[in-house]
């Protein structure tokens, strides 16, 4: 279908669609997602469903021609997953390409996650949806620890710790750790020893499948050594306390 007939920019919110179409196949996907954005060739957006019901609602919407997500579907530079299994009829073997970036919203200023496609609707060229993914964004972890997804440079796309979002380069956290690079630059699952941030982690670095995206699992080597440390004290301590206890009985 045609996304608007003329130039003038909307916004829906979700609720109000779910109101007006109670059909809607966007009834149950308020959860899954922040703003779906269509957008044209030159970065202008078209129409936007928001699922805040508009308290936030942007009345001059921001220019997208520098945003990756949409640069990369207009030239081409799009990812796809593989099907390792047997293509069927209507089942390709292939999935649709896509870009994928994480960013902090112009908006909100909140980091998220976006996913573009290109767009079907006439007069869009690209379609994306906006959303935070809870799985990799301020989850919660046990002390010590860790992980994030890199790209191929080291930069850390989604940390436990979203602020470092696009903020911090994992390579230069850990001193450019030669072990580290050549196992970003070889694509390749390898468990290592480094410091990161000045400590002392164990670590296990893999590629994720089909996409120059990595991920990093790891965990602090003091949050292991001290509760063998706390054991081994009052393990300490209740033998020496019984001594001493035997000591005055016999004493007495």
């Amino acid at each position: 279908g045609r996304v608007a007939k003329d130039t003038t920019f909307r916004v829906w919110s979700l609720d109000t669609i779910n109101k007006l179409h109670p059909s809607s196949s966007l009834r149950d996907l308020k959860a899954g997602f922040n703003s779906m954005i269509w957008i044209d060739g030159k970065g202008k957006q078209l129409l936007s469903i928001q699922t805040d019901n508009l308290r936030n609602r942007e009345l001059n919407p921001s220019d997208l021609r520098s945003r990756e997500y949409f640069r990369k579907i207009i030239n081409g530079q799009t990812w796809r997953f593989r099907d390792d299994t047997v293509p069927t009829p209507g089942h390709p073997l292939d999935h649709e390409p896509f870009a994928m970036q994480s960013i902090k919203s112009y908006k909100s200023v909140e980091p998220e996650a976006v996913i573009s496609i290109e767009s079907k609707a006439s007069g869009a060229k690209v379609l994306i949806t906006a959303t935070r993914l809870h799985s990799v964004m301020d989850p919660l972890l046990l002390p010590g620890y860790g992980f994030c997804i890199v790209d191929d440079t080291g930069m850390v796309w989604f940390h436990p710790q979203s602020v470092k979002n696009m903020e911090e380069n994992f390579i230069d956290e850990t001193d450019h750790a030669r072990e580290l690079m050549a196992a970003i630059r070889g694509r390749a699952s390898v468990f290592m020893q480094l410091k990161y941030h000045g400590k002392e982690v164990q670590l296990k670095i893999a590629p994720i499948k089909d996409i120059p995206l990595h991920v990093i699992v790891f965990h602090e080597i003091d949050y292991i050594k001290a509760p063998i440390i706390l054991s081994a004290g009052i393990s300490f301590f209740s033998y020496g306390f019984l001594l001493t206890i035997l000591g005055i009985q016999l004493l007495v």
